[in-house]
């Protein structure tokens, strides 16, 4: 029924995405626990937990301009490259298992990581990244960094603003997080 419920959710959110433009979509089977890696072009961009065994792409066709979306990869390994989107209105939405790591290059945009367990290694290169941290005791190292923004890290405890800002959190868990942008904000909440 847990399932079910979540693919519904996922369908009502990908219905967001087709008042855009058609919505297309991609999926292969993946490990929970396993690490993808996604190389993304400028866009709008949500990453949620929640597929069982599998990761799932969907993504409005950006009119005229049709992105090159390729996502390959078996057992534990995959990776999502997000190429030529269009310049303005495009958005995607990748579910992938509860329990994942993800190391996440960004050109340009927002991007939202849902409660995924796992390691973090997210870069975005100019926009704002909001991260959901429902356990942070379940983190050892956390660093945050901007050029020029502000990082809210009520999840560890930290506030930071201005230029050249840092965060460093350490804890007892087994993950690791490292998040960073040129210029943007930075939210780690619960």
């Amino acid at each position: 029924m847990i399932r079910s419920l979540r693919l519904t959710a996922f369908a009502l959110g990908s219905l967001a995405l087709s008042a855009q433009a058609p919505v297309q979509r991609t999926q292969i089977p993946f490990s929970p626990g396993g690490q993808l890696t996604l190389d993304l072009e400028a866009g709008d961009y949500d990453i949620e937990g929640g597929a069982g065994d599998a990761i799932v792409v969907a993504w409005n066709g950006g009119g005229s301009v049709q992105p090159k979306v390729r996502l390959e990869g078996s057992g534990t390994q995959a990776r999502l490259s997000i190429e030529q989107t269009p310049h303005q209105n495009f958005h995607a939405r990748v579910e992938v298992p509860s329990r994942c790591d993800l190391r996440l290059h960004l050109t340009a945009g927002d991007l939202r990581v849902g409660p995924i367990e796992g390691n973090k290694d997210l870069f975005v290169r100019a926009g704002d990244l909001r991260v959901v941290i429902p356990h942070p005791e379940a983190y050892g190292r956390v660093e945050a960094s901007v050029w020029a923004g502000d990082i809210h890290a009520r999840a560890f405890g930290g506030e930071k603003g201005g230029l050249f800002r840092g965060f460093e959190w350490q804890g007892a868990g087994a993950f690791s997080l490292r998040a960073s942008t040129w210029a943007g904000d930075i939210t780690l909440a619960r």
